[in-house]
């Protein structure tokens, strides 16, 4: 049951991300994938900011927003939804290694977030936002005195879903670091093998 509230929040988000970064991407930055989330939380994140201090950041409120913007990207995310299934998978032992360590990376992600860092401020203060409907300062907790985008975008993962869905997507950010790793070798080296990619993206998970 945990897995299936879960996983429908987690592609909520992924798809909405997906759509608005499209949106405000120049036309020629529209193919990548990594582009598109990064700055579709970039943007979600700008906006859940202005509610926090206008204190509107709560549940109700964000759902709304959430569903309203999704409902002007339907045409974008399903054109998006589209351009998923038309991916040609390359399969070679390299890729088939590092596919097997995102998939750990991903189980690992719905166990219970037990960590000093996701107790203390990755989940601890996007809970407290949201409980008070604004961005606020805690005294005995120094990470509360600059408020992170990724923190405030939590208050969206929560608000949809759960503290598993944020876990997921701090996997998630992992594989478009990876992507980015592969595109940064490409521009500095047109040419470049893929297995030198790969290869590259080993030493970084290892």
């Amino acid at each position: 049951m945990h897995i299936i509230y879960t996983l429908p929040g987690y592609l909520f988000a992924i798809l909405l991300l997906d759509g608005l970064g499209k949106t405000i991407l120049p036309e020629s930055e529209r193919d990548s994938f990594f582009l598109r989330i990064s700055f579709g939380v970039i943007a979600f994140s700008i906006v859940l900011t202005m509610l926090g201090f206008l204190n509107l950041l709560n549940q109700k409120v964000i759902l709304i927003l959430a569903c309203g913007v999704y409902i002007l990207l339907l045409p974008t995310i399903k054109s998006n939804l589209l351009n998923y299934f038309n991916i040609k998978p390359h399969f070679s032992l390299l890729l088939l290694l590092i596919s097997a360590y995102v998939v750990l990376v991903h189980i690992n992600a719905f166990t219970p977030p037990l960590s000093r860092d996701a107790l203390n401020y990755h989940l601890y203060l996007p809970k407290m936002y949201l409980k008070q409907n604004s961005i606020i300062t805690i005294s005995n907790n120094i990470y509360s005195f600059f408020p992170a985008y990724w923190e405030v975008f939590y208050t969206f993962l929560l608000t949809i879903s759960n503290d598993i869905t944020a876990k997921l997507f701090h996997a998630l950010f992992f594989i478009l670091t990876i992507s980015l790793i592969i595109q940064i070798l490409k521009l500095l080296k047109p040419g470049l093998r893929k297995i030198d990619t790969y290869c590259a993206v080993l030493i970084f998970i290892s």
